[in-house]
């Protein structure tokens, strides 16, 4: 994409969005659903989630619903 990050902006952007989540309770033993198309977001997201202890789960906007639903339902994400 046109987005350009630095490793300091992607850490810092990073590190804020870990701090939210943290706030909100997500830490170890959590799972955080992505639902984000490949870009620099997605990027920062999967650190920040990282950085916050917690597991991911990528979630594509082209699979089927059924899919994404039974994925969801086998992961019980803490948060999307």
């Amino acid at each position: 994409g046109e987005t350009r990050l630095t490793y300091a902006e992607l850490d810092a952007r990073a590190n804020r969005l870990a701090h939210g989540l943290t706030a909100a309770g997500i830490g170890p033993e959590d799972v955080v659903a992505l639902a984000l198309p490949r870009c620099a977001e997605s990027l920062v997201a999967v650190l920040a989630v990282l950085k916050a202890g917690a597991a991911f789960l990528p979630l594509d906007a082209d699979y089927p619903l059924e899919r994404t639903a039974h994925m969801l339902a086998d992961a019980r994400p803490a948060a999307v």
